[in-house]
């Protein structure tokens, strides 16, 4: 996972929001019925200024929920309902069948608010009834469900990914300038000239899925530029809480690391080493969950393997640029005015700046081998 910061480009954020208000506009009549407990939601899309669509096309989701208390509310409702699998795959590891309902309360707990609150009242219920089973806790799952199916459509008449056009599209992947996919670090998605046109070989990524979170299908933070492998085979509609490229990348606190028991190996002269991904033990916790998923949902040990002969002439490099072979390169060097980058880059491929990840195919995994 490579950071990415295109979000805090002032310009791009300028031309994005321009884009977005030439064709943005509110439905011309409400709906015909209203379950109760949307009208707020409504009256709340319908009463959004100029700067409150800025705000959530440029200000990320922790920033906009601070702001906005029914973008928080929404919020709640969404995680409920996409992150519900994770809860049954927690109670699929139980050993316990009564750690259940502790395990449906810290989930209850987590998101409750207006939405699940209503709808608890609807079942004429209580929070205590419902997670005295799975049969009553999913009652207000597919409750919360249907709610949060009603509220999108609602959402959908203001915020929908294809209100924004094909030219816009490859415009905003254009001028985010991120050419190697940060989810994997290793396929370019650059634009290409085909039959006049300039189609990208990558997609733009929905961190958060329009199917669940439509409010942020054109919100700028949201918009990911990915491999189509990354998106379409690996992450597709997730439920999964993942580590966003806009929030950090793995960066010391994941690195790739090589195991092998024979020096041969070491030095790149034998394939006899193994590799996997490793979160420090000194990660944040919460960080090191997010990795963990990434790394799971991306297949990243496994697609990796695949790299084993590009890293042997790493370590190859690395064990020659270490002795007498680096001594007489950097004699010659020395007579070219290189920067240090420059002079990786000759060496390795890469520039070994952690500033370059995103725009260098492997940077990560070079900087990683050579740095151990």
């Amino acid at each position: 996972m490579i950071y990415l910061n295109y979000q805090n480009d002032k310009k791009l954020q300028h031309w994005y929001a321009g884009q977005i208000r030439a064709f943005w506009a509110k439905p011309s009549k409400k709906p015909g019925l209203l379950r109760p407990n949307l009208q707020g939601l409504w009256d709340s899309l319908f009463a959004i200024t100029p700067k409150n669509l800025d705000d959530i096309l440029l200000r990320e989701r922790p920033a906009l929920e601070k702001t906005y208390a029914w973008i928080k509310e929404y919020g709640k409702l969404c995680d409920f309902v996409a992150y519900y699998p994770l809860l049954e795959e927690q109670a699929k590891k139980s050993r316990f069948y009564w750690e259940y309902p502790k395990l449906r309360q810290n989930y209850l707990g987590q998101h409750m608010g207006f939405y699940l609150e209503t709808l608890i009242d609807g079942l004429s219920s209580s929070p205590d009834e419902l997670i005295r089973s799975w049969a009553n806790f999913s009652q207000l799952k597919k409750a919360a469900a249907q709610c949060l199916l009603d509220a999108n459509l609602l959402i959908r008449e203001f915020f929908d990914y294809s209100m924004m056009s094909q030219e816009t599209r490859h415009e905003l992947f254009r001028k985010m300038d991120v050419p190697v996919c940060p989810y994997c670090n290793r396929q370019y998605i650059h634009t290409v000239s085909l039959a006049g046109k300039k189609p990208y070989l990558g997609d733009l990524d929905h961190f958060y899925p329009q199917s669940y979170y439509p409010l942020f299908s054109l919100s700028l933070w949201n918009l990911i530029p990915v491999c189509k492998p990354c998106n379409q085979l690996f992450k597709r509609q997730y439920n999964r809480k993942l580590l966003s490229p806009q929030e950090a990348g793995f960066d010391d606190d994941c690195i790739l690391e090589i195991t092998a028991h024979e020096a041969a190996a070491l030095l790149g002269y034998k394939d006899s080493f193994t590799l996997h991904w490793k979160i420090s033990p000194f990660a944040p916790a919460e960080k090191a969950d997010k990795i963990r998923q990434n790394l799971q949902l991306f297949h990243l040990d496994d697609v990796y393997q695949y790299h084993k002969p590009h890293i042997q002439r790493i370590l190859q490099k690395r064990y020659l640029h270490s002795g007498s072979y680096s001594k007489k390169l950097s004699r010659m060097l020395d007579k070219i005015p290189l920067s240090e980058e420059e002079k990786n880059r000759l060496v390795y491929g890469t520039s070994l700046d952690k500033n370059q990840f995103h725009k260098e195919l492997l940077g990560k995994m070079t900087y990683d081998i050579v740095m151990q």
